[in-house]
């Protein structure tokens, strides 16, 4: 399970990585008045990859890769362009103190930011509310308190069917249950992950 989430962290952290390389890049071409080998030198890019790889730690640092994307709460999206503002602050610095020539700088950083900052939240709150469209077809789920249903017997099952079936102000998200037999199986499209011990770490996973 441990392997699992770590797998997923280190996607989500490869895709906006490869996000943040092609925003930067559009952003250079943007600003730069300079084409070619010259625009795409060793030198540029080194300081692309330096951008965006800051963006990425900032991000990390406010716990953004704890949380899986369909999970992801508006305060989750707020830490996400939080850390993209501090790795922008930062590299700006950097910028500034090295005395990088063009197209480096206060107008690079800050219209790296801007795009970073749309799209890194933009594609976690677009892939919520789909996700949340197909799933539960009903996107004030946004607000709700993420839930972990203990037991998928008949209490369990029912307690899931309330809070899928009503409005609550509960999403349930994963389900655990002791019973080998049940586990990986799904209850009112809710996976059953995993025996009770696995409790703090689906907590975890799942930011409930």
């Amino acid at each position: 399970m441990l392997k699992t989430s770590a797998l997923k962290k280190n996607s989500l952290l490869l895709i906006d990585l490869g996000v943040m390389l092609t925003i930067q890049i559009a952003s250079i071409v943007l600003i730069s008045d300079k084409t070619g080998s010259e625009l795409f030198s060793l030198y540029n890019m080194i300081h692309v990859f330096a951008f965006a790889l800051v963006n990425i730690i900032g991000m990390a640092a406010f716990g953004v890769y704890n949380i899986i994307w369909r999970y992801s709460r508006f305060i989750d999206l707020f830490k996400c362009g939080l850390g993209i503002l501090c790795g922008s602050v930062i590299f700006c610095f950097y910028s500034i103190i090295a005395n990088c020539p063009e197209p480096f700088g206060f107008e690079f950083s800050v219209i790296g930011f801007s795009f970073s900052c749309v799209v890194a939240v933009g594609i976690r709150l677009i892939y919520r509310v789909v996700y949340e469209t197909m799933n539960r077809s009903n996107v004030k789920s946004l607000d709700k308190n993420r839930t972990l249903i203990i037991g998928a017997g008949v209490c369990g099952r029912s307690v899931l069917n309330e809070m899928t079936e009503t409005d609550t102000p509960y999403l349930p998200v994963c389900v655990v249950d002791d019973n080998p037999s049940k586990i990986g199986r799904t209850v009112e499209n809710i996976k059953i992950q995993g025996p009770i011990p696995l409790v703090p770490e689906l907590c975890r996973k799942y930011n409930i």
